[in-house]
């Protein structure tokens, strides 16, 4: 499958409920603003800053398996 086939596969499994969930108990557990800026500010960090060495870790973790 090529790249942008299996980014397209993968957008229409993602959740966004879900995510927007974790994003919101994140607020709720810092007593951050409950604001749409203040859920966007830290999904955008989350993306830039956390999600791209956790999503490397994981599959280095599930497909190289020591």
């Amino acid at each position: 499958m090529d790249r942008d086939t299996l980014v397209a596969e993968v957008s229409l499994w993602l959740d966004p409920t879900v995510i927007a969930e974790a994003i919101v108990d994140g607020l709720e557990q810092v007593e951050a603003p409950m604001t749409v800026e203040a859920a966007k500010k830290v999904w955008l960090n989350a993306l830039e800053t956390e999600l791209p060495p956790a999503v490397k870790a994981s599959a280095k973790a599930v497909f190289h398996r020591s």
